[in-house]
């Protein structure tokens, strides 16, 4: 095999194991957004049936496209998968991740304890997006920070726009449109650039 061809040959093995990535990304996404609209639709609708299986069916077709596109890459990503860069990267993921749950337990707790619970989701919407901060520094990827941003600017605004205050369901509403548009967009072909191996 000509250096050529070599070079051709693992670019294409990087792009899939970045596809498998995103398509593992997006299956989080999906996952959270639906429950995020799950609680909208109850603070809304009650148990509305309609609104309840158009949220499910949504999410259920996210999820099989991330699966499929997963499966398509998935060998890539395996034969990567013990790598020094993978092993570093799920480290401090999981590091950023359980410090991501402890701040929201030990928040919450606080927040009841003063007596002001109604502010629990607000602050579990702006720590989840800055949770997104250092995973997007992790893996190289500006879409996490976007993410990350969208999700903070919603907990730190919604509570201001109506009289329901931090107990609005716009709060929940947006949260879950945002991470479906995250999902939507780990979806959509890349240019080599936003979690691409060679940056991570």
């Amino acid at each position: 095999m000509s250096a050529v061809q070599h070079l051709a040959t693992d670019q294409t093995s990087q792009q899939s194991e970045v596809r498998a990535s995103r398509a593992i990304g997006a299956i989080f996404f999906t996952v959270f957004g639906a429950a995020w609209l799950v609680l909208w639709c109850l603070q809304v609708y009650g148990a509305a049936l309609g609104v309840l299986l158009i949220i499910v069916a949504a999410g259920v077709g996210l999820l099989l496209l991330s699966s499929a596109q997963f499966r398509r890459n998935r060998s890539a990503y395996r034969a990567n998968q013990g790598t020094p860069r993978r092993l570093r990267q799920s480290r401090a993921f999981n590091i950023i991740n359980a410090a991501q749950w402890a701040i929201i337990i030990v928040g919450a707790s606080v927040l009841t304890k003063l007596n002001q619970s109604i502010w629990i989701m607000p602050f579990v919407i702006f720590t989840i997006g800055a949770h997104f901060i250092p995973v997007g520094v992790v893996f190289k990827s500006k879409a996490r920070y976007v993410i990350g941003i969208a999700l903070m600017l919603v907990a730190l605004v919604y509570p201001h726009l109506t009289d329901a205050g931090p107990a609005s369901s716009s709060g929940p509403f947006c949260a879950g449109l945002i991470l479906w548009a995250g999902a939507i967009a780990s979806l959509i072909p890349y240019r080599y650039g936003d979690g691409a191996v060679r940056n991570e």
